[in-house]
């Protein structure tokens, strides 16, 4: 209930879409031209086409993949980042849940998200945080889960999900820093090895960031 209340503020307070800044146009070109099968490129004040390295692709690829049901690319924009938003107040209750133990400061959480006016300001920007925020919740509570629970399948789904996080920002490259640290102090008090877990979350984290850096690379020159 409370990310649908989070989610109909949002929607409430951008009723002419959402608001656009410098970058914004980079995310939404990148998008029209991956739509128009011209890849992630942009065209700059010359009129040439050139590939966008500075701005990491996922934002992009997967708003233009919510504009193949047929909207334009702003509503698709605005439908996805409330959509994000809701996901993220519900993410932020469950890590709270499992920090504390507690029902009741899981529920506060996820209320003070829905109710920030700083999240709700991120969040009814036309920019690539959202999504980032959400991702990233995601991939430490997949990270929880793996520890606590040893699975191979969940501690590689947390990989693949710092990875993506990356390819939303590049700041997120810091991220893999502290779930490796999260890792190994883990298994420290456990008094067991990390290493299976630092390669199923390496296996998973590492390969889709690297062939992006290759291929910006080659791209950019």
């Amino acid at each position: 209930l409370i990310p649908l209340l989070g989610m109909a503020a949002l929607w409430r307070s951008t009723p002419y879409g959402l608001g656009l800044v410098n970058d914004s146009a980079y995310y939404i070109e990148g998008a029209d031209n991956l739509l128009a099968g011209k890849g992630y490129v942009r065209t700059s004040g010359g009129g040439e086409v050139k590939p966008i390295t500075h701005f990491p692709p996922c934002f992009s690829r997967l708003l233009a993949a919510f504009s193949l049901s047929g909207l334009e690319l702003l509503p698709a924009a605005r439908l996805l980042i409330t959509l994000l938003f809701g996901l993220t107040i519900f993410l932020t209750g469950l890590s709270i849940r499992r920090l504390s133990g507690s029902p009741v400061f899981g529920l506060l959480g996820a209320f003070l998200m829905a109710s920030s006016d700083v999240f709700l300001g991120v969040f009814s920007m036309a920019l690539s945080e959202p999504l980032f925020l959400a991702l990233t919740l995601a991939a430490f509570l997949a990270l929880t889960n793996g520890l606590e629970h040893p699975d191979w399948k969940w501690l590689t789904g947390a990989g693949v999900l710092l990875s993506l996080a990356t390819l939303t920002r590049y700041a997120g490259a810091s991220l893999y820093l502290a779930a490796i640290l999260a890792v190994l102090l883990y298994h420290y008090t456990q008094g067991s090895r990390p290493w299976k877990a630092l390669g199923c979350l390496l296996a998973g984290g590492l390969p889709l960031p690297l062939i992006s850096m290759i291929a910006s690379r080659l791209a950019g020159g």
